[in-house]
């Protein structure tokens, strides 16, 4: 947990990565590293690992749904997700970068990493990625004690490029901008989610 200038309050901030095969171990190290002459701090609470390629061994109530969205060769595709319950309410898993529009929704960070443990019912899930795809969408049973899989297919509509139009965003904050949900989004993160809203340019404002 973190808390740093503009950010609201204490929130979950999280480094994925994928370890070597044989290693057997990690070190951390926290640090501000900036040209200007920051006046706040950036306090952790607390740190902990988790191995995120261990199986998903939900509670003995609960069950748990994997997404996996794929383009038109099959292969892992950023887009933007929805998971909603029948109840109509929404779902985001951890270690993903959600907020709200149209309802709760969110950007796995890595595509690979997109599970999440759910009360059994019915959900609905719809994957998006700006206006030069069709939403795909799949019902889902989630059981209890057992993991449920949600494959999404992106089909894309029209090429604009080879119209000679390109999909983008010309008015782009990046995360310290008021209140930021991410203090540790960087650069990179942006893009992915700039990729999966389906976006081929942002600018950035201001000193960002």
């Amino acid at each position: 947990h973190t808390s740093c200038w503009q950010t609201e309050e204490w929130r979950e901030a999280w480094v994925l990565l994928h370890a070597p095969e044989k290693a057997e171990s990690l070190s951390a190290a926290f640090t501000i590293e900036s040209d200007e002459a920051l006046t706040g701090k950036f306090i952790i609470r607390d740190v902990r690992l988790e191995d995120l390629d261990a199986p998903l061994a939900p509670e003995s109530e609960m069950g748990a749904l994997a997404i996996a969205v794929r383009d038109a060769d099959g292969k892992a595709a950023r887009a933007r997700i929805y998971v909603r319950d029948n109840e109509g309410k929404f779902h985001a898993p951890p270690y993903a970068f959600g907020y709200n529009q149209g309802g709760t929704c969110f950007h796995a960070q890595d595509p690979s990493v997109c599970r999440l443990v759910l009360a059994p019912g019915k959900y609905t899930v719809t994957a998006m990625r700006g206006f030069e795809y069709s939403l795909a969408r799949a019902e889902v049973n989630i059981e209890k004690g057992k993991v449920s899989e949600a494959v999404l297919a992106l089909e894309r509509r029209f090429d604009l490029t080879t119209l000679g139009w390109w999909s983008g965003d010309h008015h782009t904050h990046l995360y310290r901008h008021g209140g930021s949900l991410y203090p540790m989004m960087n650069l990179q993160d942006v893009y992915s989610v700039a990729h999966g809203e389906g976006l081929s340019f942002l600018p950035f404002m201001g000193v960002d």
